[in-house]
């Protein structure tokens, strides 16, 4: 059965086959229809190159491996039109004014260390700054969610699901016995 869902080559979002437009030879475009007419409108206004390699010198950086990541950075922040706008720019998250140059961004953060690693920030109520952002894998992102329960135990913080990795049990394990056992979060890592 074929799938009714396709990544799109900018933003890295699976979407709906409806959402990107057809090329030339009636196949579906790489990017949605939200990548590619942001991308032609930035053509349009001058600031993409349309010939060269990705270097500062030749401009061309939306062939660059590190561009989805930084113009997914941008739409986030600064598009109403955004599906991720509301968690991002309509809570006051910005991007640095030095990183709105992608050769800027690209200098200060480097190459992904893996495929899998992807930018985050290291306080989420802070800016994408260099100060602020890191190369992370998915564990890593998902123990930095606002949405994750901390504790603190043996006066070192951690989200519950570090706590129980750390112990050796599943979080929904820990979790029962914290909260419905009613043990002390110590007393349940230690096996009490």
């Amino acid at each position: 059965m074929k799938s009714e869902h396709k990544r799109c080559s900018q933003c890295g979002e699976k979407k709906q086959h409806s959402e990107f437009n057809r090329n030339g030879t009636g196949g579906l475009r790489t990017a949605c229809r939200t990548c590619y007419n942001f991308r032609k409108k930035w053509e349009r206004a001058g600031r993409l190159a349309v010939l060269g390699t990705p270097t500062r010198a030749t401009g061309r950086h939306y062939d660059h491996p590190l561009y989805p990541t930084w113009n997914a950075m941008l739409y986030r922040c600064n598009s109403t039109n955004s599906n991720s706008y509301r968690w991002y720019g309509a809570k006051g998250i910005r991007v640095c004014e030095r990183w709105q140059d992608f050769w800027n961004f690209a200098e200060d953060m480097g190459e992904k260390p893996s495929s899998v690693h992807t930018l985050d920030r290291i306080d989420n109520a802070g800016d994408y700054c260099p100060e602020n952002c890191r190369w992370a894998t998915p564990k890593e992102q998902a123990n930095n969610r606002t949405s994750n329960r901390l504790c603190q135990v043996f006066d070192e913080t951690r989200s519950f699901k570090e706590w129980a990795d750390l112990a050796g049990m599943s979080h929904q394990r820990l979790r029962h016995r914290v909260d419905n056992l009613g043990i002390g979060l110590e007393a349940a890592l230690c096996g009490g």
